[in-house]
C-alpha cells in the first residue's frame, strides 16, 4: 500500500515519518533483523540465522507491500536513521 509522507511528532518531542518502504531502506532493515536477533532470547531467530534475509528478497518483500491492497509495513523511531526498524502490520 503506498502512502504520502506523514512526518508527526511524538510525545518525547522527536519527529518521526511514516512513509512506504524504499529501495534505500533495505541495508537498515537488514541490519534491524541481525541487531534485535541479538538483543533477546525471546524472539524468533538468532543473529546468525539472520544472513538468509538478503537484499532481493527485502526488495520483493517491500515490492509486495507497495502494490497491495491490505497490507502495509510499520516503522519505530532511530536515533540513527529515521527509516529503520519496520515491521509488518495486516
Amino acid at each position: 500500500m503506498l502512502i504520502n509522507d506523514i512526518w508527526f511528532s511524538l510525545k518525547d518531542g522527536r519527529k518521526a515519518l511514516l512513509r512506504s518502504p524504499k529501495e534505500e531502506d533495505i541495508e537498515g532493515v537488514l541490519e534491524y533483523l541481525t541487531v534485535s536477533a541479538g538483543e533477546t532470547e525471546f524472539i524468533l531467530r538468532y543473529p546468525e540465522e539472520c544472513s538468509k534475509y538478503t537484499p532481493e528478497g527485502e526488495r520483493a518483500l517491500f515490492e509486495r507491500f507497495n502494490s497491495s491492497e491490505n497490507e502495509a509495513m510499520r516503522g519505530r523511531p532511530s536515533k540513527r536513521h529515521q527509516t529503520k526498524g519496520w515491521n509488518t502490520v495486516k
